[in-house]
């Protein structure tokens, strides 16, 4: 159990996260608001220029109840696991895999559930789906699905992950962006945004020197801004340095203190060794769905976009003969507790 902060000086109250399968016995009452969040799906992913397209998985469920919990009396907290992601392979086109429901019970009954997200998707020669938003049930103030992953199209497309909700059904990732034909390197389709800044169309990684700039529709973006629901959950920094070779040393963007989607959040392309290409996706804001990626020049490996907080990660493609992808996994559920009153 991680005790995330007090909602202000004054009141005391610790705001409680668990993001690991506990049993909890309060040693006193707790009226609180609970948030129960299931596990995220993994995105699809198509190597080696396979006529595939592939989708974003969907995100977690959400259950929110206004709870007391009881002193002395013991809570099981199962936390759901996010799908897990195939890695660096040799097949061709891989679906991804479903997250993992989280649940709350007392006595060996269950009394809220926030629903596994779905697995993204694979298509040849047709569209498919995205991975399917889980379900929250048991909530006494409101239950909500997650976003569904962004549908794939019947060309070689990634779609992005889908997003938790909170306040309303998660919104759905963006549907897969066709690669080929745009003339451009690489292509981004945005996951589901928590508070549904509207990206309108794709996010292109021009080629250039050094960190490259994201545009949409061949226009410079400025950064959204937005509000951020639980601060103690986004209030730092996440952004780290990785060198490839002395000539071209590559620094991730740092995130938005927001639960937002980043403008450009790492979306570079990194220069190594032998004329080859790798490329990262940069991590989406805290319950928000992973981007989907599709690259037409990266031979390496193309990691996908790292969702957190019950979010579904995006699908990655290569269009080159000699490319592999990596999506990131689904993001784990949690269980969130705001005390309104102890004792």
């Amino acid at each position: 159990m991680a005790v995330l902060g007090q909602k202000g000086g004054d009141t005391g109250l610790p705001n409680i996260q668990f993001a690991a399968t506990s049993t909890w016995t309060p040693e006193c009452n707790i009226e609180a608001i609970v948030y129960c969040i299931g596990g995220g799906g993994t995105g699809g992913q198509a190597n080696e220029d396979a006529n595939y397209s592939c989708s974003g998985g969907g995100a977690g469920g959400t259950a929110v109840s206004r709870y007391t919990f009881l002193a002395s009396t013991a809570y099981t907290i199962t936390i759901g696991a996010g799908g897990t992601a195939a890695g660096t392979t040799s097949q061709e086109a891989i679906a991804g895999n479903a997250g993992n429901a989280s649940t709350i019970a007392v006595g060996g009954s269950t009394f809220m559930t926030g629903g596994a997200g779905g697995a993204g998707a694979i298509g040849s020669g047709a569209g498919c789906s995205g991975g399917s938003g889980g379900s929250g049930s048991g909530g006494n103030l409101a239950n909500y699905d997650g976003g569904d992953g962004g549908a794939c199209g019947a060309t070689k497309t990634a779609s992005g992950g889908g997003a938790v909700g909170l306040w309303e059904d998660g919104n759905d990732g963006q549907a897969g962006i066709d690669v080929e034909g745009s003339g451009d390197d690489i292509s981004v389709s945005f996951g589901g945004s928590l508070n549904n800044f509207a990206h309108i169309g794709s996010l292109d990684v021009l080629s250039g020197d050094g960190p490259m700039s994201a545009y949409i529709n061949g226009q410079p973006q400025p950064i959204p801004t937005a509000m951020t629901p639980f601060p103690e959950l986004s209030s730092y920094d996440d952004h780290f340095s990785v060198f490839t070779s002395i000539t071209y040393p590559y620094q991730e963007t740092m995130q938005l203190h927001t639960a937002n989607q980043a403008f450009n959040g790492g979306n570079d392309r990194r220069e190594a060794m032998a004329s080859d290409y790798w490329y990262l996706a940069g991590a989406a804001g805290p319950f928000d769905g992973g981007k989907g990626v599709a690259a037409a020049v990266s031979c390496s490996v193309n990691y996908g976009s790292r969702p957190s907080y019950g979010g579904g990660s995006g699908a990655v493609l290569t269009s080159c003969s000699a490319g592999k992808t990596h999506p990131a996994r689904g993001a784990s559920g949690m269980v969130l507790i705001f005390p309104t009153s102890m004792g």
